[in-house]
């Protein structure tokens, strides 16, 4: 028999043979051995041929009439290769006799379109396992039930099903933690995974510190973002700093980030084919936070002001900087780039490299700050202590009855936070100052 043609009987064999090796992730022959030995080692396979003929239903009708007879082409039970969709392209490795090529690209292809008809039902049980934290021991009999009853090709491990990497690279930085940087292009490709047509996206990046215990210094300092245009989408996390305090060096915290925003500003992202034009919006921060990736003095500082150029004094009755003078300038974008505000700006600022406003781009008052941990935080301690004035000092018996009525309020389900009493002010959060 010439190679050219196979008997059709062999053409089911072949097939078992291919999902066989698909199976077991047999993606090589081994080159030693003839055709007949190859043929002799998977001859145990031939029961699986049945199974798989049910699947081949596209070969089948082109080999079949619609009496379910074979057609012109495949005359005297001889089956032509050439019948096989994809593989006309082989003729010359036919005839020399290279079938080893030919099965690698068959199982490959076969491979590629398994997995192309179960992207969607891998990707809605990506989701439905982060959305209700199912445990990969609970994933992993999922897998085995369905593999086992539906015969479903996906993989046995739900670490391979989630795509949870092999290793992640830690970047030790010189100061005092570690970073781990997951990537804005990563981020962005799986929320836009859907994209299909051209689109501009404006991005709120936040920068803020995230104790971990209460009785340790270590903490996270996070870099996240959202997409403005489209707030239904969750914030991404882009990386993450893990050590004691805040990070002693901006530039080790922020380089990773900015290198990789640069080329995405300039010249966007591909995504299914389509442009994805990205944005700085602004940067939203507190304080603090805002102080140190500006480089600046911070807020209770002589020239602390982000706001305008003006000088602070220092105020022995409030114990506090003020800044007496509403009419000074307000600083420029260039002129904070060409450091004319020395005694501001402390040290560089990597920002420097981004095509933003630094100084309008960068918000520079949050409600939290300002209004609940600042304001009316020094009206309850005040009226509490007495250090405003003594006439509004509030007397042991106010105090008992304020605390008595804010534990007994009972707030909606929605508001998870608590009052407490006023025996516990030092240790209030913003929210609890504002319920206030």
């Amino acid at each position: 028999m010439s190679m050219k043609c196979f008997n059709i009987d062999k053409f089911h064999f072949i097939t078992a043979m291919s999902d066989h090796m698909r199976k077991n992730k047999i993606i090589t022959f081994k080159k030693s051995g003839s055709y007949s030995r190859l043929l002799t080692k998977h001859r145990n396979r031939w029961r699986e041929a049945k199974r798989i003929e049910t699947n081949m239903s596209e070969t089948h009708n082109q080999l079949t009439d619609e009496n379910g007879m074979l057609n012109e082409s495949t005359k005297q039970n001889n089956l032509d290769f050439n019948l096989i969709p994809g593989m006309e392209q082989f003729n010359d490795l036919i005839d020399d006799g290279n079938l080893i090529l030919i099965f690698n690209d068959f199982i490959k292809r076969v491979q590629f379109q398994s997995i192309t008809g179960n992207h969607r039902f891998f990707m809605d049980l990506q989701k439905w396992t982060s959305e209700y934290r199912i445990s990969q021991t609970a994933l992993k009999s999922l897998i085995t039930i369905l593999k086992t009853n539906l015969e479903l090709n996906m993989p046995r491990d739900p670490r391979t099903l989630m795509q949870i990497p092999k290793s992640v690279t830690i970047l030790n930085m010189k100061g005092n933690g570690q970073y781990w940087h997951q990537g804005l292009e990563l981020c962005l490709k799986r929320s836009f995974n859907n994209l299909t047509m051209p689109m501009t996206i404006s991005l709120n990046i936040n920068i803020d510190g995230l104790p971990l215990f209460r009785n340790s210094m270590r903490n996270f300092w996070p870099i996240v973002c959202n997409i403005y245009e489209q707030p239904d989408i969750p914030p991404v996390v882009i990386g993450i700093f893990h050590g004691i305090g805040k990070p002693k060096c901006v530039f080790e915290y922020l380089s990773p980030f900015v290198d990789e925003i640069l080329p995405i500003l300039k010249s966007g992202l591909v995504v299914n084919g389509h442009i994805l034009t990205v944005k700085i919006r602004c940067f939203i921060c507190d304080t603090p936070a805002r102080s140190f990736i500006k480089g600046v003095v911070n807020f209770n500082g002589k020239f602390g002001c982000i706001k305008c150029t003006t000088e602070g004094q220092y105020c022995h009755t409030s114990r506090t900087m003020i800044y007496p003078d509403l009419n000074a300038p307000k600083p420029m974008d260039e002129m904070f780039r060409e450091k004319k505000y020395q005694c501001h700006q402390v040290l560089d600022t990597p920002l420097a490299k981004l095509p933003i406003d630094i100084i309008e781009d960068v918000i520079v008052a949050d409600s939290l700050h300002l209004l609940e941990l600042g304001v009316m935080r020094r009206l309850l301690n005040g009226w509490r202590t007495g250090s405003l004035t003594s006439k509004l000092k509030w007397s042991t018996f106010e105090k008992n009855e304020i605390s008595k009525f804010l534990c007994s309020i009972t707030f909606p389900s929605e508001l998870h936070r608590r009052m407490r009493s006023l025996e516990f002010i030092s240790l209030w959060k913003g929210l609890e100052y504002r319920y206030f």
